[in-house]
């Protein structure tokens, strides 16, 4: 297996690429589906233009693979966006400017320049179908427990991505005027976040011989 480029961000090897990928989209995953629409967004970014970069990979120069990248992921961001805005405004409107935030995400950034280029496309498909499934697990989870503690409710505005039906899906187990402002709001999304990436190492650092707490 071919060495991976050196990074030109110069991230530290035990933080992993899936953490990298949440933080810009910690902004807007307040609620479960939030969470798992910016997700899903990121997701389908990640793994078409990984897989771009690993057919091109004999083909661009070293020097152009940087700018080549951030045109494959800015190209299909304003797809989805544009994609979004036709058929789904509702969640278009909610996630606002969020979206075009996904063309310059650092997991695609890194991953693209540390691991598509270099590898097969095979690999480079299973490597970006395995870390996007970590990033929409970690932020839907992110968004149910935000949206729990901001609100006390859970499947709030699942209409607005299944349909009219999904309504009947709100979970409101808290008296409705309860409300916590902090884990709504971004310096919330942060705490949060760590007492989750702490829970994790506690429960693994518990059980050995499984994962590392630095996956």
């Amino acid at each position: 297996m071919p060495n991976p480029s050196p990074s030109v961000l110069n991230i530290p090897g035990n933080i992993s690429p899936a953490l990298l990928g949440l933080f810009p989209a910690l902004a807007t995953a307040t609620t479960l589906i939030k969470g798992l629409s910016i997700g899903v967004i990121i997701a389908l970014v990640f793994v078409v233009t990984a897989l771009m970069c690993s057919l091109m990979r004999h083909r661009i120069a070293e020097a152009w693979r940087i700018p080549f990248l951030l045109t494959v992921s800015a190209l299909l961001t304003m797809l989805v966006q544009m994609n979004l805005a036709a058929y789904l405004f509702a969640l278009y409107a909610t996630l606002g400017v969020f979206v075009t935030l996904v063309a310059a995400n650092s997991l695609i950034f890194t991953r693209g320049l540390e691991f598509a280029f270099q590898q097969p496309p095979f690999a480079v498909l299973k490597d970006a179908l395995i870390l996007s499934l970590k990033v929409i697990i970690a932020l839907t989870l992110l968004g149910a427990v935000r949206e729990f503690i901001a609100r006390g409710s859970l499947f709030a505005g699942a209409e607005i991505v299944f349909g009219t039906h999904a309504k009947n899906w709100l979970w409101h187990p808290l008296p409705k005027n309860y409300s916590f402002i902090l884990a709504g709001m971004a310096p919330g999304a942060l705490i949060i976040l760590g007492l989750l990436l702490g829970l994790k190492n506690l429960i693994w650092r518990a059980s050995p011989g499984t994962w590392s707490p630095s996956r």
